[in-house]
């Protein structure tokens, strides 16, 4: 029942943003814990013990992170 949900509300958004008939391209790569977070004084951080890792997407011109 949720993922019927899930799709009837991406479905709707891609026909109002007229992405139905177009090529559609996502960029995603893994970002490296200095490019996530820096250099932090504080070595406790998942990102930086391999724990976590943070991906960055580009899609259509607009970037968008997820851990």
């Amino acid at each position: 029942m949720f993922y019927k949900k899930l799709y009837e509300n991406f479905l709707t958004l891609a026909k109002e943003n007229d992405l139905l008939d177009k090529n559609i391209a996502i960029q995603t790569h893994v970002l490296k814990p200095t490019e996530a977070i820096g250099t932090p004084d504080r070595k406790d951080f998942p990102l930086l013990k391999g724990k976590e890792v943070l991906m960055q997407a580009l899609f259509m011109g607009m970037q968008g992170q997820a851990y």
